[in-house]
């Protein structure tokens, strides 16, 4: 067969496995835009990688040379990033911080916290914001609750070249669903939980800090717990790099997302954590 005849051959195949579901397609990272935009998206719109989707939302009169960026990855009881958006109020908060949120999508609701597709399609959706909007590249950060937690935690283990820093509410270290965490530097990791979950107790967050903030990952030496109406807050410090883990435990919080006054404290908190751990 001819060189050719050979390629049409494999192009042919190839679309009929990706129109079959078979091959999932991840765009390449792009180089940096060339002139990218502030410009608004007017609401939350959809976009496409391949045949995945995420949403995202870009605030008005944004400021800066560049804004930061987050990813927030929603949970799988209530599996969609529409949901997730509206629980967590971050689009209105991104409107008032001046930050660029995205809501990415998992297959069948839940995160592959097994192997690097979902890491990949993670990268992507940075990338494929990035070619468009004018993100900081020091300040893309990850979010997520339950099962997008777990994610969350697994970009620390294999994205921190990509993601600055990352924070979770009601999941706990993703090697419990999947393999070994070495990341690839110092990363911050934020853990908040409520004290009533029974879906995922917060003791296993508390084991979760304690394996970020070991001689393992970010060597962590010193540490100091407060106490608010809202709950605690343990903050461990002296850690590599210069980057800190954080443990909240919530008072009155369930495994559902907090709403309402300790929902505004957890956004001012968890995003004062974000912007304290930037990409070096």
């Amino acid at each position: 067969m001819s060189p050719s005849r050979l390629t049409r051959v494999l192009a042919r195949c190839l679309v009929s496995l990706v129109a079959a579901g078979t091959v999932s397609v991840i765009s390449a990272a792009p180089a940096a835009a060339a002139s990218c935009t502030l410009n608004s998206t007017n609401g939350t719109i959809t976009r496409f990688i391949g045949l995945r989707t995420y949403t995202v939302h870009v605030p008005p009169g944004l400021t800066g040379q560049s804004v930061p960026l987050m990813l927030a990855l929603h949970g799988q009881l209530i599996g969609t990033s529409k949901q997730h958006e509206s629980d967590t109020g971050w689009s209105p908060y991104a409107d008032s911080h001046n930050f660029i949120v995205a809501y990415p999508q998992a297959i069948g609701n839940w995160w592959d916290l097994t192997g690097s597709g979902d890491i990949n399609y993670l990268r992507a959706v940075v990338d494929n914001i990035s070619a468009s909007w004018c993100v900081d590249q020091k300040a893309v950060f990850a979010e997520g609750h339950s099962a997008g937690a777990y994610m969350s935690q697994r970009i620390a283990c294999d994205a921190a070249d990509k993601f600055a820093s990352v924070v979770t509410y009601a999941g706990s270290d993703a090697t419990l669903f999947g393999p070994s965490c070495n990341p690839s530097r110092p990363i911050g990791v934020g853990m908040f939980h409520g004290l009533l979950d029974t879906t995922v107790p917060w003791i296993v967050d508390q084991q979760s800090a304690n394996l970020w903030k070991g001689t393992g990952r970010n060597n962590c030496t010193a540490s100091a717990k407060s106490f608010d109406s809202y709950g605690t807050l343990t903050k461990y410090t002296s850690c590599s790099a210069g980057v800190s883990v954080w443990l909240r435990l919530l008072y009155s919080a369930t495994h559902l997302m907090p709403q309402g006054a300790t929902a505004a404290d957890q956004r001012n908190k968890m995003w004062s954590f974000l912007t304290a751990n930037r990409m070096p």
